[in-house]
């Protein structure tokens, strides 16, 4: 077999609330509150044989607050995990997983 599959995901999204006064009126509006999220996540899958597979992951996150408003704190997190996976003669008893997972979470205070 001896395959390789890589594949990398980006996402982001912004989110905001503003108000409008009509008593005192802004044409931008007043920020309420918002946030920005940004996600990088690679994989790669290894298939050695139909009975052996390995795959890996790795994402980073981040929550930006927006500058006006905020009512949350920003945030990294990094997450990885690797997993080995081999079926031998009998799938049904013989069969293990190796998995290693790490995660991390960084706050940041404004």
């Amino acid at each position: 077999m001896n395959n390789i599959d890589i594949s990398i995901t980006y996402s982001n999204s912004h989110n905001s609330s503003l108000r409008y006064d009509f008593n005192d009126f802004r044409k931008d509006g007043m920020p309420m509150q918002g946030s920005s999220t940004t996600t990088i996540e690679p994989r790669i899958r290894y298939t050695l044989s139909e009975r052996v597979t390995a795959s890996l992951y790795y994402r980073y996150s981040k929550l930006s607050p927006d500058a006006g408003g905020a009512t949350i704190s920003g945030s990294t997190t990094n997450e990885a995990e690797w997993i080995l996976t081999s079926l031998l003669n009998n799938p049904i008893l013989e069969t293990w997983t190796m998995n290693l997972f790490i995660s991390n979470n960084i706050c940041k205070r404004n």
